[in-house]
């Protein structure tokens, strides 16, 4: 199997200190997407406890932003330094992380017909505020409706 022709991954937030803010990535449109992973990389400086979920909406405008309502698989590593096993969390539309000092991974997973015939478009988003110093990164991988090359498949930063 060959990554780059059966995923494409896309950039939703460059690394981000958090300056007492919440935080949300770019949108994305699933229209051509088999499935999608939204991934947060969240160094805590701080010990801060956060919570992470996923944005639906009908544009990457983005038009109607809400919160997704149907519950989704998620995965997390709570430790990155010392572990590399992302354990399946309980489905649900966001995920606490403990207030521990750590770098760690939460991972959603985002079937588009869960997202109801209305919605297309989604953004990883901090349900809290992410504190001065804390550092966040979204990054999204997506199966395409339609394996290929890379370049080849549809944008999915444009509606």
């Amino acid at each position: 199997m060959n990554f780059m022709e059966n995923f494409k991954v896309v950039a939703g937030l460059m690394p981000t200190l958090g300056a007492g803010a919440a935080l949300t990535g770019d949108y994305i449109s699933l229209k051509n997407a088999q499935k999608a992973w939204v991934i947060f990389h969240f160094n805590s400086a701080n010990g801060t406890a956060e919570v992470f979920s996923v944005n639906k909406a009908t544009a990457v405008a983005p038009t109607g932003a809400t919160q997704i309502t149907n519950t989704v698989p998620i995965w997390r590593n709570a430790a990155c330094a010392t572990s590399d096993v992302n354990v399946r969390m309980t489905d649900a539309v966001q995920q606490a992380v403990a207030a521990s000092a750590v770098e760690q991974l939460v991972i959603f997973e985002i079937d588009p017909a869960s997202l109801g015939t209305t919605y297309d478009c989604i953004a990883g988003y901090t349900a809290s505020t992410i504190a001065a110093n804390d550092e966040l990164e979204i990054l999204y991988v997506i199966e395409p409706r339609y394996a290929g090359y890379d370049g080849n498949v549809p944008s999915l930063i444009v509606d």
